[in-house]
């Protein structure tokens, strides 16, 4: 009766789907908070450029003037929101990274197991051969 031969490779090829899977989840949260961040880099040029354009309401009424501090404010405000937002994303981000790492580790280990595998395999095989070698030459020497 033949021993059970395990194959590490249908194994692999799912530790591997698996930590696509992973990274997949870790660049959407990634990529989540680098629009936040975007979004707020383009409200502080935008704010920059109305706190430029303050002179430029000299003449204006009191009004104009009161309305553009408020939307200046509400950019500060919403800037402030999407900071939170980013610090309560970084959990959620740090989660998803030590997903992918443990991922990647099972991945490498099962690769190292079929690595190892495999010179198990060449070993024992040059082994056999080398025997059948000397076995043919001594029963030619007989």
């Amino acid at each position: 009766m033949k021993r059970f031969q395990f194959s590490l490779e249908p194994v692999l090829n799912l530790r591997k789907k698996k930590e696509d899977e992973k990274l997949k989840a870790f660049s959407k949260v990634a990529g989540e908070i680098n629009q936040i961040r975007n979004s707020i880099l383009e409200n502080e040029k935008q704010i920059e450029h109305l706190t430029g354009e303050s002179h430029t309401l000299h003449g204006a009424s009191l009004r104009d003037y009161q309305l553009h501090q408020g939307y200046i404010r509400s950019l500060i405000t919403k800037n402030e929101n999407l900071e939170s937002d980013i610090e309560n994303r970084k959990s959620e981000l740090d989660s998803k990274r030590a997903d992918l790492i443990l991922a990647q580790k099972d991945r490498k280990i099962l690769e190292i197991l079929k690595e190892n595998q495999y010179k198990d395999y060449k070993r024992l095989y040059f082994k056999k051969k080398i025997r059948t070698r000397r076995t043919l030459q001594s029963t030619k020497i007989h």
